[in-house]
């Protein structure tokens, strides 16, 4: 009985993580990118690519133009990361839906960059 209650936690805790909503709303042009990626990435990646204990949040550096292309984005959506700790993507997005993913991702980052300056 107390393994099932756990079991109902759990999956009670993993719908609601998935139901967070941005803090942040985006202009019109970025719009469909940040629903699709709340609905896609944002369980896991965070609400507004802030990541979580589990994850890397996206506006680390790491994730910058310079050092992660929007290529190595697409790549990773489609395919999962080298680690194998995010699993593919491919069947869940279109390739339009990871553009508008990339391009909100794109549009985050420099708004934060330009925030800190």
């Amino acid at each position: 009985m107390k393994k099932n209650i756990i079991s109902l936690a759990l999956i009670v805790l993993g719908l609601t993580a998935c139901s967070e909503k941005s803090v942040k709303t985006a202009p019109d042009g970025f719009k469909s990118g940040q629903q699709v990626y709340n609905k896609v990435c944002g369980a896991c990646h965070g609400v507004d690519l802030m990541g979580n204990s589990a994850v890397p949040a996206l506006m680390d550096d790491r994730f910058s133009p310079e050092r992660f292309s929007d290529d190595q984005i697409r790549n990773t959506i489609i395919n999962g990361s080298q680690s194998r700790v995010m699993r593919p993507q491919r069947g869940r997005v279109s390739d339009s839906e990871i553009e508008e993913i990339i391009k909100y991702i794109r549009y985050s980052q420099e708004s934060k960059n330009t925030n800190q300056k």
